[in-house]
């Protein structure tokens, strides 16, 4: 809508409401709200409060005050222009509601100060008014303040040189990117050493159901026994599965559901069966194969008796070395016997 028919849409909006109502200031309040607020759209639901307490608590009549209040937020000073902010997201374009703006200009000393904050309405649009359009007063900066929950605070800094006539807008598109969560949990044997090369797939889960459609990604726990799921979706539940487990090792077969919150905050994995939180998903080792059993011989056992060795020399030596003690023995006995008789 071009910024004069905002003008003869506030001047019949504000005279219907004067010259049609009855019974004082407050009165034309709701009045007000009903056709700027639900009808028009123009002023959020939290502006028209603000402003009425302005309005109040300003000298003067409450339903003149509130008619310039309103006509000034919405269409700002006559002989300048506007700005009018639109919010989408970067992903889908849907409006962005909750973004809080603010437009920087310089002052005469060349120093940059905060002129406006606005923050967006429910089809992500916001408006600086009163701007200058005259060449070398008409550059300002436009920078996101406070990011809506959900997604990330855009850092970057819009120059915006207004070129509109006065009694005009001036448009400017901004988008924001969504927050997107992450799932991090652990891989571990029964010994609480950490396994890598396990297998594990997530799925988006609606009532707890799930299928190889809702499959969003697979992801192999690392040399930490790490597994480590990216670009997920806020606000949704899901449900984690292992593919496969490495040699050596058994796959897993409970199931695990995971929560992640508006903030990007993964909740602790939980068992769909059991329902107890867990640190890390174990997998058992397999036990060691038994030892091979030895074959017994086929050759059947021989009748014969066992062969005897012959002797390589062992007697001849036993029978000469008794044969030299008798000797010596002998000679020792004469040796005595004829000391006896001499």
């Amino acid at each position: 809508m071009d910024k004069k028919d905002k003008y003869w849409q506030l001047f019949l909006s504000t005279f219907k409401l004067s010259a049609c109502t009855f019974g004082g200031g407050f009165v034309i309040i709701p009045l007000m709200r009903e056709r700027f607020v639900k009808e028009l759209h123009w002023i959020e639901e939290e502006e028209m409060l603000d402003l009425t307490a302005i309005a109040q608590s300003s000298p003067g009549s409450i339903a003149i005050n509130a008619s310039i209040l309103v006509g000034y937020h919405v269409a700002g000073i006559p002989g300048r222009a506007s700005l009018e902010l639109t919010k989408t997201a970067a992903d889908d374009n849907t409006p962005v509601t909750g973004a809080e703006y603010g437009l920087y200009a310089k002052n005469a000393a060349g120093e940059t100060y905060l002129m406006q904050k606005v923050v967006t309405n429910s089809e992500g649009k916001a408006l600086f008014t009163a701007l200058k359009t005259k060449a070398g007063e008409n550059e300002y900066v436009v920078k996101e303040l406070n990011a809506p929950q959900g997604f990330v605070l855009d850092t970057t800094e819009y120059p915006v040189t207004i070129t509109a006539k006065a009694g005009t807008i001036q448009l400017l598109k901004v988008s924001d990117a969504r927050l997107r969560g992450e799932v991090v949990f652990l891989k571990q044997d029964q010994y609480g050493k950490p396994v890598s090369g396990a297998l594990f797939a997530i799925y988006k889960t609606e009532s707890g159901s799930f299928d190889e459609t809702t499959q969003l990604s697979q992801a192999a726990s690392d040399d930490h026994g790490q597994v480590h799921f990216t670009d997920l979706e806020l606000g949704q539940t899901y449900v984690i599965a292992e593919l496969s487990a490495p040699q050596g090792y058994e796959k897993t077969d409970e199931l695990f559901e995971v929560t992640v919150d508006a903030d990007g905050v993964a909740s602790a994995l939980r068992g769909q069966e059991s329902g107890l939180e867990i640190h890390a998903v174990i997998n058992q080792k397999h036990p060691a194969p038994p030892a091979p059993e030895q074959p017994e011989s086929e050759t059947p056992a021989s009748s014969a008796p066992a062969a005897v060795l012959p002797y390589t020399g062992d007697r001849e030596f036993v029978l000469a070395l008794a044969g030299g003690f008798i000797l010596i023995a002998a000679g020792l006995a004469l040796t005595l016997k004829k000391r006896r008789h001499g």
